[in-house]
């Protein structure tokens, strides 16, 4: 018997149990930015890291906080990139497959 295609990101959204697939639709660079930043709010609550900044002098949280967007902006980037190659129409769908292939063009800032 010959197997089935894959569903498309949507339904597999639908049908994905993990909580680390991740299977969002974006319409403009803006979704994402707000996205990502939301992501970034709550990495930083759930590690403590907010914590941890705020004892730092304020000189040390400005270069850490432009480190830290400069390293989104860079992702934002890529992924813009990734969106880019969707044919006109197609889902601008986020999937981990697409975060992985973009944080392996990321180089340190």
């Amino acid at each position: 018997t010959a197997s089935k295609p894959p569903p498309p990101p949507q339904a597999a959204a639908a049908q994905s149990t993990n909580p680390n697939d991740i299977y969002k639709e974006f319409r403009t660079q803006d979704d994402i930015r707000s996205y990502m930043n939301e992501l970034m709010q709550k990495s930083l609550l759930s590690t403590g890291m907010n914590a941890r900044m705020a004892s730092l002098p304020r000189s040390q949280q400005n270069v850490i906080a432009g480190r830290i967007n400069a390293a989104l902006e860079g992702l934002l980037g890529k992924m813009m990139e990734e969106m880019g190659r969707v044919p006109e129409g197609g889902n601008r769908v986020v999937t981990a497959d697409v975060v992985r292939r973009c944080m392996e063009q990321m180089h340190p800032v």
